[in-house]
């Protein structure tokens, strides 16, 4: 199995965190996990390879681009990977953030960094 590089520590997100595509303001995926430099989400839609995104979700545990807890965050994301999911016929897609409030980084930084996710 290939070992995997990642900049940021990255946690795993409640299930059921919606992830909308701001530009139609559609929800294509829910979100899996998160660093402050990258995201991993599964849903119906395939996303285009090196596409980018505007995305926004909510986090209860993070402070969103108003400061507050649990409010909206926006970020520009580049889609890296996509795959078919065998089981529940879902894509999975990686995705790098490009663009987002510094103090939005901050604050996931800070909350990934709490209970990061063990490499698997």
């Amino acid at each position: 199995m290939q070992s995997e590089y990642r900049a940021a520590p990255r946690r795993d997100v409640a299930p059921g965190t919606d992830v909308v595509d701001t530009m139609t303001g559609h929800t294509v995926a829910q979100l899996h996990d998160l660093s402050s430099n990258g995201l991993r989400m599964s849903g119906s839609q395939l996303l285009k390879l090196e596409a980018l995104y505007q995305l926004r979700f909510r986090l209860d545990e993070v402070h969103g681009d108003d400061g507050k807890l649990g409010s909206a965050i926006e970020c520009a994301a580049q889609v890296l990977w996509v795959r078919a999911d065998g089981v529940t016929g879902l894509y999975i897609t990686g995705l790098r953030i490009i663009l987002m409030n510094t103090q939005v980084v901050g604050s996931i930084d800070a909350w990934a960094k709490c209970n990061p996710q063990r490499e698997q």
